[in-house]
């Protein structure tokens, strides 16, 4: 034993006594033992309650940044935001009895990058054994965040842009149609900023109207989707046949061979009054005796075709004659000198040339009145880069037919608003293809050699045909331009990434609102071009990468269906085709409203989710019936439009907890 040791076991110390006295040895080396115990309990203990209070920190942390995300409305991460994520970390920390663990509880969150929020919370939790060795507390911190992540996603916005789209909603400063392009942009900005590097987003537009803009896309897409023939409202130019009279033009007659008299002589006529160089610079006498001598004789000098038909003839007539000439002349011999009339010793001889044409014209058509009807053209020609013309202009004149890419639908049936639309109706077969039969394909929409039957389209409903001379101005004019509008040509779904903004941009530019309410047209159309089994199946069918597509319809509209029997439109013209049958406006409506339901549910049934957004307008018991589910939004400003179109976006993105 060290000196040391021996040192402290002295006796009289304490160590020293104890170490001496064995009575009751046991008792204190039990009691000795009891610290390790009591330490390694409380560990445990105070370690368990951190352990919970840690779980629950990270619990409330990513609520509260899973709130903040939802409550983004755009990219921009602001203090209402803050203030929804905080409110939930809040909520989340009081459930239980986490009140009572914790102590100094915080909580911060920020933006990370556009689609993200990512969040810092900490808290201190007191030990209730580990303190009697010196240890107070213990200081947690979690980290949290959360962020919009996509997959695979095609996307058409079907959209709205019928006239009332140019006006603004009540209280807002800017028109509707403003408002969606911005907010169209911003749907795309928070989509691409939760794209992943491996994931496929396309894109696609469908404005509508009256109208969709698709011919041309089908054209490029198969040459028979198109119709070689199509039935409009239109107009023949009825003429009578007539002959015109010919028309003669007499030229210049002028005269050749002519032989003056070598001589004159004095008459007894002079005047003494005139000058010398006054009377022999007068126009000489009228001749006399002026006498034909030969028959006249007529030869042709030539023929000429004109382009309209007419032929034109030239001739040339000559005679020939004498005749007495006369010629004054001065005399200078006399005092005062005289201006005497003299006349030629011999008779003048000449020949008269007389030159005209006469042209004669081939019989021509006199416009009579025209026939207002549902007429068939053939437009094969334009089809395939020609032109189709038709004499349906003022007083029978020849028009060109322009196609701007809008069409009329395939063949249909009309049925009530009740029924279900049978198999014969074509125009809500989505999937189908076009095949040889002309009732299975789509025609083109040329509204300026279109016609209402009078004055005014929705006029005259039961005057089939109605024949009359009135020039009544075509759709195509800008007395009934809206009741024939075509919007821009729709987008085909295309993949875009955030490098691609511009391009959507700028389509998004381009939309002009025109024309009237059928929500048909969008929603038939949307989906036509959306599917995976239709006329794009091989586009649409599988993703490049072989993973698979999430599919959505985002359809915004600001009014409810507003059919007119007046309108020429993606089904022709009503009161004169009846291809929809209405007999009135509510009842039009109502077939419209059931040919939009069934897209809907084409649309559903393809696996498509179906969001309906009513801008400035009530939602209808038909736009709540076409939605999926409870994705059906109201947006009565532009505020809410921004807030509608970024729930939209978080629910196809999805939120999902990254940290």
């Amino acid at each position: 034993m060290s000196n040391d040791r021996k040192s402290m076991l002295k006796r009289g110390t304490f160590l020293g006594r104890f170490a001496a006295e064995t009575r009751g040895n046991l008792f204190y080396m039990t009691a000795g033992l009891l610290a390790p115990i009591v330490a390694t309990i409380g560990a445990g203990v105070d370690l368990s309650r951190a352990y919970m209070s840690k779980t629950r920190l990270q619990q409330a942390c990513d609520a509260g940044v899973l709130a903040g995300r939802k409550a983004m409305t755009d990219a921009n991460y602001d203090n209402t935001d803050q203030a929804q994520a905080l409110a939930m970390f809040n909520a989340n920390m009081r459930t239980g009895t986490m009140q009572n663990l914790g102590r100094n509880i915080t909580f911060a969150s920020e933006a990370s990058g556009t689609s993200g929020v990512k969040g810092t919370a900490t808290m201190n939790v007191d030990t209730v054994l580990m303190r009697m060795f010196g240890k107070r507390n213990f200081a947690l911190t979690a980290n949290c965040e959360a962020r919009l992540e996509i997959a695979n996603v095609d996307i058409m916005m079907v959209l709205d842009v019928t006239g009332s789209m140019q006006n603004p909603v009540s209280g807002d400063t800017t028109t509707k149609i403003a408002a969606l392009k911005t907010e169209a942009m911003r749907f795309f900005d928070t989509l691409s900023a939760a794209q992943q590097p491996t994931s496929i987003m396309r894109y696609g537009v469908m404005p509508y109207s009256n109208n969709v803009n698709v011919g041309r896309l089908l054209l490029a897409k198969n040459r028979k989707f198109m119709s070689d023939t199509v039935e409009m409202p239109s107009r023949q130019a009825n003429f009578d046949m007539i002959q015109p009279d010919d028309v003669t033009n007499y030229s210049a007659t002028y005269n050749s061979n002519v032989i003056a008299p070598s001589s004159w002589t004095n008459t007894t006529t002079y005047y003494t009054t005139y000058t010398q160089n006054y009377c022999n610079n007068m126009a000489p006498p009228a001749s006399t005796n002026v006498t034909a001598t030969s028959a006249p004789n007529t030869v042709q000098t030539g023929q000429t075709t004109n382009p309209d038909g007419s032929v034109t003839t030239s001739y040339l007539t000559k005679q020939n004659f004498r005749q007495q000439d006369y010629r004054y002349q001065y005399n200078s011999s006399y005092r005062p000198g005289r201006c005497y009339v003299q006349k030629g010793v011999t008779l003048t001889t000449y020949t008269k040339n007389s030159p005209y044409t006469n042209t004669h014209y081939p019989p021509q058509e006199r416009f009579r009145n025209y026939t207002y009807a549902t007429l068939t053209y053939d437009v094969s020609d334009m089809l395939d880069g020609g032109s189709f013309t038709t004499k349906s202009g003022d007083n029978g004149a020849l028009a060109t037919g322009v196609w701007s890419g809008c069409i009329m639908e395939r063949d249909t049936v009309d049925f009530p608003a009740g029924d279900y639309p049978p198999a014969n109706a074509l125009d809500l077969n989505i999937d189908m293809l076009p095949d040889d039969d002309a009732r299975t394909k789509w025609k083109v929409h040329m509204p300026n050699i279109a016609y209402p039957r009078a004055t005014a389209p929705w006029n005259n409903q039961n005057e089939n045909p109605i024949t009359t001379t009135t020039n009544v101005g075509s759709y195509a004019s800008s007395s009934y331009s809206d009741y024939a509008a075509c919007p821009v040509q729709a987008m085909k779904l295309r993949a875009l990434t955030s490098a691609d903004r511009s391009v959507l941009q700028n389509y998004i530019n381009s939309l002009t609102p025109v024309g009237g309410t059928y929500h048909d047209s969008g929603m038939v159309w949307g989906t036509r071009f959306l599917s995976p089994s239709g006329i794009f199946a091989d586009e649409n069918a599988t993703a490049a990468n072989g993973r698979p597509v999430s599919r959505h319809i985002l359809f915004m509209t600001d009014g409810d269906m507003a059919p007119n029997f007046g309108i020429y439109g993606f089904q022709g013209q009503e009161y004169t085709m009846g291809r929809v049958g209405g007999t009135s406006d509510s009842d039009l409506e109502a077939r419209h409203n059931k040919r939009f339901l069934a897209a809907c549910d084409a649309a559903k049934a393809r696996n498509i989710t179906v969001w309906v957004v009513g801008f400035g307008t009530t939602l209808t018991n038909e736009m709540r019936a076409c939605a999926s589910g409870d994705k059906a939004f109201q947006a009565n400003n532009a505020a809410q439009l921004q807030t509608r179109f970024q729930q939209i976006a978080s629910q196809i993105a999805k939120l999902r907890l990254t940290q």
